[in-house]
């Protein structure tokens, strides 16, 4: 929804500018089409001068919150992570034996090696028809786009997509799990392939 505005404010306002400085930077833009997805990629990445580890989970945090919380931004409401009775396969993402001595509600289990934080739910609206790759899709890749160099499918683990995301000598792995019952995501990340535990 979000780019349907910003393509109809930005088509009203040349017409408001001088023809001949319109013309020039249309024709280049349109001429060169087929190279603005990963040019544009690499544009919003060079901008990017952050910490790519701390920028990915701040993000995936404050999408939690907003999400489950339906917080506003800038609020104070905390992150929310999945809890163990949503996670159809907890043994892809916590040790076999801290996950059979946790109480729901209790401690967190032991990550598996690799799983960088606990992970987290982010719920769907269901009038927004996600799914998993669509979520992804329009909510996540874009953002993810400003962050690393290189976004790109990786296979799938726990009955959902992985991603690998790299930027300089940083690279992490984006999991998306379907839950149990509620609509939504599953989302953790990793330093390492998690197909390798």
């Amino acid at each position: 929804m979000t780019s349907s505005p910003s393509t109809s404010s930005s088509s009203s306002q040349p017409s408001t500018t001088s023809q001949s400085s319109t013309n020039s930077p249309s024709t280049t833009h349109s001429s060169s089409t087929v190279h603005s997805s990963s040019t544009t990629q690499a544009r919003a990445s060079e901008s990017f001068k952050g910490d790519p580890a701390q920028a990915l989970h701040e993000y995936l945090e404050s999408l939690s919150t907003e999400r489950v919380n339906k917080a506003p931004n800038g609020s104070s409401a905390s992150p929310n992570p999945a809890p163990l009775e949503e996670i159809i396969q907890p043994e892809l993402l916590y040790k076999a034996s801290s996950i059979q001595s946790t109480e729901p509600q209790k401690a967190a289990p032991e990550n598996l090696p690799g799983l960088e934080k606990q992970p987290l739910l982010v719920r769907f609206p269901i009038e927004e028809n996600l799914n998993l790759y669509s979520f992804y899709e329009r909510t996540l890749e874009p953002k993810l786009k400003t962050i690393f160099e290189s976004v790109s499918e990786a296979g799938d683990y726990g009955d959902g997509p992985l991603y690998k995301l790299t930027r300089g000598t940083y690279t992490a792995y984006l999991s998306l799990m379907p839950p149990k019952k509620a609509v939504g995501a599953i989302i953790s990340v990793w330093s390492k392939d998690p197909r390798a535990n």
